[in-house]
């Protein structure tokens, strides 16, 4: 056979068989990438190409253990209510704007990734980019792969980021040989690459910037918003429209009125859904709340009619929703409806005698009974009825409690249904801070530091048992176990000594630019096509042997080859971005596009900079 005669023997031959075949499945999509690793491992096993004590070890090493441990902790602060405050922080500051928010989850991504890893970083920010996403209206998928390829950039940031940037640490270490006394000993300190990563984060950061618009998915939406729609609930209620803020001056005739006065003045089909005076919120506020100078109101309502009501009070609407941007996004509250049935023990009671708001913890905006609304000051005097059907606004924490109201039956059963613990923060927060102590003094392995972060965060009641097995993203885990056996298969059938003795045959008597540029090129296609781990188990040990051919810096020949292992951004194989491919409903397509520029841009920087800082 052809490649025979090039010292290809059968095993080396069904590797590349079976590389050519895999990349095959991920481009084309055919299957599944979990599916399609799964098959790697099936044919692994029926060649008999490595061990068979070897082929299942995937789903007990480092990066698999590690990677379960981080998503159980991400879920863990979520639970917590920690990322609601992280979500808070980057709405304020992004005010709202798509740039502005993509800038500083970016930012924060890429940052975390140092200590983290890429994927590490992704895990705990995917519901901070959930949160975000509901709360502002716009789709995950424009925040979701910038996020996942700043975080890919800023794990260069330290050694202990990025996967191939430890490996070739241990190859540094562990490389004595008589022969070669300046490869012994030599490696790369923590904060050693850090200019690197901070060049690769800055390039980045610059490219979505600019070009966001032409390479980002377009019209990818999301699932409708939880609860009600607005233009349904307006339809069916003629109540509802969109949340306005609206700050009482010390001198309008509006001071000193109940809720319920002020209501009398309000268009029957506009509510007021929350107050605040200083410190203290009302969500729902009751009708016996005074109106003090500068409190603020949350009003719901189509802007026209709540415009009629500031103008006529002389009033202003605010420009930004911040006073309540906590309690009345779309992941916290919203619209709702629920039925009285026939069997509920409210039936001929007095609305007014419910109390709904103070005792129950939700707003009644409207009743629709026999095709008419019932809404306004007519509600106080209504008698509950059996199908009579309540169009709500509240919390959604709320909501779940009134679930197991027997009195009710809900209507709308698509809102977040998640309870968070925010008495159990501390130990949360406390967890979490004990891993990465414990990482980055490198008292324990990454796996085992955030398995004892997640076991904390189980045992003093963040999350429960079960909610720990929901949070991991069990096609992920899927993904790299199978993936992994490749790498170990490369390195028995000798393909790795192949591929060493071909490279330096034909680059020996290269510039050094030249040597370094081929290298970037074959590591990164070598990443596309198997994984990060096996690229760089076959690369560095022939980057280390050529700068010593070539008398050049084994830190720089490395180093290029480690950081080329994490440039996989044009095909979704990398850890981190297959973490996104669900969650973003993104297509191989959407890679390839955003990745392909990316991919020469993370070439030319590493060109400039480790030659620059290592030559």
């Amino acid at each position: 056979m052809l490649l025979a005669q090039y010292g290809l023997n059968l095993d080396m031959i069904l590797i590349v068989a079976l590389i050519l075949g895999a990349g095959l499945l991920f481009v084309t999509e055919l299957v599944r990438l979990d599916a399609a690793a799964m098959m790697v491992l099936i044919f692994l096993g029926l060649t008999h190409i490595i061990p068979s004590d070897l082929l299942f070890s995937g789903f007990s090493s480092d990066a698999v253990i590690a990677l379960i441990g981080v998503m159980i902790v991400g879920a863990g602060l979520d639970k917590s209510g920690a990322m609601i405050d992280v979500a808070r922080w980057i709405v304020w500051h992004g005010k709202d704007r798509e740039s502005w928010l993509r800038f500083l989850l970016m930012l924060v991504a890429g940052l975390m990734a140092g200590i983290l890893r890429s994927v590490g970083a992704v895990a705990l920010l995917l519901p901070v980019i959930t949160r975000v996403a509901r709360r502002t209206g716009y789709s995950k998928s424009i925040f979701l792969m910038p996020v996942a390829f700043c975080a890919v950039m800023g794990s260069c940031l330290t050694v202990m980021g990025a996967t191939p940037l430890i490996l070739l640490n241990s190859l540094l270490a562990s490389k004595i040989d008589n022969n070669t006394p300046e490869l012994a000993n030599i490696t790369i300190g923590m904060f050693e690459v850090f200019p690197i990563g901070l060049s690769l984060m800055a390039v980045c950061l610059v490219y979505y910037m600019v070009a966001h618009r032409y390479i980002l998915p377009k019209d990818r939406r999301e699932r409708q918003l939880p609860g009600s729609s607005k233009e349904y609930f307006a339809k069916t209620y003629c109540v509802g429209g969109d949340l306005w803020e609206i700050r009482i001056p010390i001198a309008s005739q509006l001071v000193n009125l109940s809720l319920a006065q002020l209501e009398e003045k309000m268009d029957p089909t506009i509510a007021v859904v929350g107050l605040k005076f200083g410190n203290r919120q009302c969500v729902p506020p009751l009708r016996s709340e005074l109106i003090k100078p500068h409190t603020m109101l949350a009003i719901l309502g189509d802007r026209k009619n709540v415009q009629e009501f500031a103008d006529a009070h002389g009033l202003r609407i605010s420009p930004f929703a911040t006073d309540f941007a906590e309690h009345l996004n779309p992941a916290v509250s919203g619209l709702t409806e629920v039925v009285v049935p026939p069997s509920s023990g409210l039936i001929g009671q007095q609305y007014s005698e419910l109390h709904m708001r103070q005792m129950q913890g939700v707003q009644v905006l409207a009743v629709y009974r026999d095709q008419q609304v019932i809404c306004g000051r007519a509600l106080q005097d209504l008698v509950m009825r059996p199908g009579d059907t309540l169009g709500l606004f509240c919390q959604w924490e709320k909501m779940i409690n009134f679930e197991r109201n027997p009195n009710y039956v809900i209507v709308t059963s698509d809102y977040p249904h998640e309870v968070y613990r925010r008495d159990k923060k501390i130990y949360a927060l406390g967890f979490f801070i004990l891993g990465l102590v414990l990482i980055i003094g490198n008292y324990v392995s990454l796996p085992i530091a955030f398995l004892i972060g997640a076991m904390g965060m189980v045992f003093t009641g963040v999350m429960t048992i079960d909610e720990a097995y929901e949070a991991v993203s069990w096609k992920t885990v899927f993904i790299l176990a199978g993936m992994l056996p490749l790498g170990i298969a490369i390195q028995v059938t000798h393909m790795d000594a192949w591929l060493t003795d071909l490279m330096i045959t034909y680059m020996a008597h290269w510039s050094i630019l030249s040597m370094l540029t081929a290298m970037l090129i074959i590591t990164t296609m070598l990443t596309l096509l198997v994984s990060q781990v096996a690229a760089t188990i076959i690369m560095a040990p022939l980057a280390l042997h050529l700068a010593e051919v070539v008398g050049a810096s084994p830190k720089m020949f490395g180093l290029a080859v480690a950081l080329a292992a994490s440039n996989a951004f044009i095909v979704p194989i990398h850890q981190a971005n297959s973490l996104i491919v669900g969650p973003g409903h993104y297509r191989n397509m959407d890679f390839f596009r955003a990745g392909f520029v990316l991919t020469g841009l993370y070439w030319v920087v590493i060109l400039i900079t480790v030659p620059y800082f290592f030559g």
